[in-house]
């Protein structure tokens, strides 16, 4: 049974959590993110996010909600938001209504 809430998209998207950690958004909803990190997080951690969509850094707190591991020394994490300046969250809806209209999602690169 599906429990999420939101519109869910895959995406390809640069984020930066905690202290300069770096990691990619592989999907994105406006209550939370999968997130790809080279390091095990614990549930209950907090995240400081930097989230990087093509045209503006978005700032945003959330929580690990789970931790798994993945090939090649990499981990998908489940990151529920709990706090987001509105601007940020009409941001993410606009992005999200307009790559799900789109036939596939491209990477954007941020160094």
């Amino acid at each position: 049974m599906e429990r999420r809430k939101s519109r869910r998209i895959t995406v390809d998207l640069p984020v930066n959590y905690s202290i300069n950690q770096k990691a990619r958004a592989i999907n994105l909803s406006i209550c939370g993110m999968k997130l790809e990190t080279g390091k095990f997080l614990t549930k209950g951690t907090i995240l400081f996010l930097n989230i990087y969509l093509p045209d503006e850094e978005l700032k945003v707190i959330g929580e690990v909600r789970w931790s798994k591991s993945r090939d090649h020394g990499k981990f998908v994490n489940g990151v529920e938001f709990f706090f987001m300046d509105s601007r940020y969250e009409k941001k993410i809806k606009k992005y999200i209504e307009t790559m799900a209209d789109q036939p596939f999602t491209i990477a954007l690169e941020h160094n």
